[in-house]
């Protein structure tokens, strides 16, 4: 499973990053953006701190880099926080970006329109795929209710398994040194 998934986030991630790296944004400031253009009252910078793990000053920073597309207002619930929320130009690029995004990865399913038998598959196996997982926080009502369709649907069988000590493993009873590399 590790395998499947560390290739397909390769693929998706260095594709993001390369029409990222075209428009001049970087993953932190697109965190922003991204979600920003899902709510119109603003995103939080503690969300996004939640979401990416950088710090507090990094999140400033890139809150600041975005001025021209962005403004970063007080928080009406905690006037102390602060949120960034997109302009008129801010959520055109936004939309550029995400149309951008969208022509790469219709090549790399070699498809030419996102209505396509092709994409359209594509899109229906990857949202049964990530509805097995928590839903993110990017998630709408509707992710969310499926998600936990696929959770009641399809059983967990692995309380059945009896969990085998630490110190019988069937691989190996003496540990690695720390600069070991595996190729």
């Amino acid at each position: 499973m590790i395998s499947v998934v560390q290739e397909f986030l390769e693929v998706l991630y260095w594709k993001l990053r390369q029409v990222l790296d075209r428009e001049g944004i970087s993953m932190l400031q697109w965190a922003f953006m991204v979600r920003a253009l899902d709510w119109q009252d603003g995103v939080s910078f503690s969300q996004i701190i939640e979401v990416t793990g950088e710090s507090k000053d990094n999140v400033r920073r890139a809150a600041a880099s975005l001025k021209g597309f962005a403004d970063v207002v007080a928080n009406p619930e905690d006037r102390r926080a602060r949120k960034l929320v997109l302009t008129k130009r801010g959520r055109r690029r936004a939309h550029l970006i995400m149309t951008r995004f969208e022509k790469e990865m219709l090549s790399l399913l070699g498809a030419r329109e996102s209505f396509s038998h092709r994409a359209e598959e594509f899109k229906e196996l990857l949202w049964n795929a990530s509805a097995y997982l928590a839903p993110g926080d990017m998630a709408d009502e509707e992710t969310i209710a499926r998600s936990e369709e696929n959770r009641e649907l399809i059983p967990d069988n692995s309380l059945q398994f009896v969990e085998v000590p630490q110190s019988e493993s069937v691989f190996t009873n003496e540990e690695l040194p720390a600069d070991w590399i595996p190729f």
